[in-house]
């Protein structure tokens, strides 16, 4: 749990982070965990987002045995809102909600990740 770097290749430069965290009761959706990542300019477009987001979800649904992460973004992110698309997220409008940060007023679109179904033998 927690942010993690996101590195291509052992021994190279960290390419940005990705990571699944909680977030407190003060947070506008509540007690909640939620999917995060951010990528230097060099490298988007390459995957990495992607890849790394399924892993850390995969982690927290199988190992850390959660039911539901949310993930959320401006309205003016299409990079991360694709990147939500390609990880299979749903997307929950009436969980946006708006960040007074005092000098600036922010908007949210979430979404949410949950476990894939498991299949039962039949």
């Amino acid at each position: 749990m927690g942010l993690r770097p996101l590195v291509a290749r052992p021994g190279r430069c960290v390419r940005g982070y990705v990571g699944v965290s909680a977030s407190g009761d003060g947070h506008p959706l509540g007690s909640h965990y939620s999917a995060g990542w951010r990528l230097h300019r060099a490298a988007w477009g390459k995957g990495f987002a992607v890849e790394a987001a399924r892993a850390v979800l995969d982690d927290a649904f199988s190992r850390v045995g959660l039911d539901e992460v949310l993930a959320y973004t401006g309205p003016d992110n299409a990079r991360s809102r694709a990147v939500m698309g390609r990880l299979g997220l749903s997307r929950r409008p009436d969980q946006d909600f708006t960040l007074d940060e005092g000098r600036r007023v922010s908007s949210w679109l979430t979404w949410a990740a949950a476990p894939a179904p498991t299949e039962t033998p039949g």
